[in-house]
């Protein structure tokens, strides 16, 4: 459903805007596979699910944006939540970002801790 709004708003920009929302797609389901402990780890078994993660370790959201090539204005648009982190996205972590944003689009609840728990 994102994509397709997306791809409305931007129809010349599908390729680019396809290949940033796959790859938030495939962070977010690594990031939800990861072993809660030792003992659960099935997860690391998803090879494509760790190169994401390994891909995206030190990546910003600036980063995935200029990788994917994603246009200014559909940039403005993904990145209104930076308010929760009070980082631009050039210095907002990708995965952070990634689990915030995937979170809201599940449905979120507001944290029992403010976000800066999440980042810390």
């Amino acid at each position: 459903m994102l994509l397709e709004r997306l791809v409305a708003l931007f129809p010349d920009h599908e390729a680019s805007l396809r290949g940033f929302v796959d790859e938030v797609v495939r962070t977010d389901a690594a990031l939800e596979s990861l072993p809660e402990g030792p003992r659960d780890l099935r997860a690391l078994l998803d090879v494509r699910g760790l190169v994401a993660l390994h891909r995206n370790r030190g990546a910003t959201l600036g980063d995935v944006f200029e990788r994917h090539g994603v246009p200014p204005v559909a940039r403005a648009l993904l990145a209104s939540q930076w308010v929760d982190f009070l980082l631009p996205p050039a210095r907002l972590s990708f995965l952070a970002w990634v689990m915030l944003f995937a979170g809201y689009a599940r449905g979120a609840y507001y944290p029992e801790k403010h976000f800066h728990h999440v980042v810390d």
